[in-house]
């Protein structure tokens, strides 16, 4: 990247051990989607790369919004999951640990 260029990436967050287990046993088992050395990220993963760029944050999302794998998009919509999600996220910010995705902004 060149100097001042900004990258912006969407990643599962692998920090959620019940979470991690679903993934495996779905996405890698039935349905063979991940490869072996392919895991979702880590917050040790995400302070690994602060040495290779001027600026690194990251946003966690999805902790009840992953409901609407299950429940359905059109229902998870019509309850708001995602708005409750910023509410509890803010108020208790040690569950973030347990969302789904993590969004990752990079600056060289």
């Amino acid at each position: 990247m060149k100097k001042g260029a900004k990258a912006v990436f969407i990643e599962p967050l692998g920090e959620n051990v019940v979470l991690n287990f679903i993934r495996d046993f779905i996405e890698r088992r039935i349905r063979g989607v991940r490869t072996e050395d392919e895991h979702p990220l880590l917050y040790k993963d995400i302070k690994g790369l602060r040495p290779y760029f001027n600026d690194v944050t990251y946003a966690e999302f999805q902790l009840l919004g992953m409901l609407e794998r299950v429940i359905g998009y059109q229902k998870a919509g019509s309850l708001r999951l995602d708005s409750i999600d910023g509410w509890v996220l803010v108020k208790f910010p040690f569950l973030k640990r347990f969302c789904r995705l993590v969004v990752i902004s990079l600056r060289k």
